[in-house]
């Protein structure tokens, strides 16, 4: 059993600074006693339950309703600001942060300041030389005396681009409907210049 002293403030009132951020989770009896001269002892029990706290996670700009959109080849930052509610929303330091497609492989993501994580998602490996790819992951929040949290997100990989704008795809389309269309009208104009000659010749007899 422990001692504590209750301190008496101008409010006319006793506290009992009780810290529960130094505190480990779990419940805590208090056995209350107020004594004074001439007055009856009186006492009271009172049980406090700490629990673990809340995280605000909050995805970047760069995530419309946990969706975003890259290009194939192109670098993917996915950002996170984690805040604590229980402190006026202050920065949550010192986080673990994971990031998962499938729950195959697990990455970390890096606490660039105070509250700010962030990973860059490659893209290189997805094939969408014939369409996008949508691509499902989660994301894992942990820390020490909060509650752990995931987020799931999507990631839209756009088809692969030779020009800014321009897919690879509808491109090498593009190139080859050109390709079939000028053969198709030099053999038209070979031909048409075989039967002029050959009409040219028949004249000439």
């Amino acid at each position: 059993m422990v001692k504590i002293t209750l301190t008496y403030s101008i409010e006319n009132l006793y506290i009992l600074d009780f810290d529960t951020e130094t505190r480990a989770l779990g419940r805590y009896s208090f056995l209350l006693t107020l004594n004074k001269k001439n007055y009856v002892s009186t006492s009271a029990l009172i049980e406090l339950n700490i629990k673990r706290r809340g995280i605000v996670p909050i995805l970047s700009d760069n995530f419309v309703d946990r969706q975003a959109t890259v290009v194939k080849g192109d670098i993917l930052t996915i950002g996170l600001y984690l805040k604590d509610p229980t402190k006026n929303n202050i920065p949550l330091i010192g986080a673990t942060v994971r990031f998962s497609v499938k729950h195959d492989e697990y990455f970390d993501f890096i606490e660039e300041d105070d509250g700010y994580y962030k990973y860059e998602f490659e893209t290189d490996k997805y094939d969408t030389f014939f369409m996008s790819k949508e691509i499902d992951a989660n994301i894992y929040i942990y820390n020490l005396n909060y509650h752990s949290e995931y987020i799931e997100i999507t990631i839209i990989i756009e088809k692969e681009e030779i020009f800014s704008g321009v897919p690879t795809f509808y491109f090498l389309i593009c190139v080859i409907a050109v390709s079939a269309i000028t053969g198709i009208i030099m053999t038209f104009i070979i031909t048409y210049k075989d039967l002029i000659s050959n009409f040219v010749k028949k004249l000439k007899r």
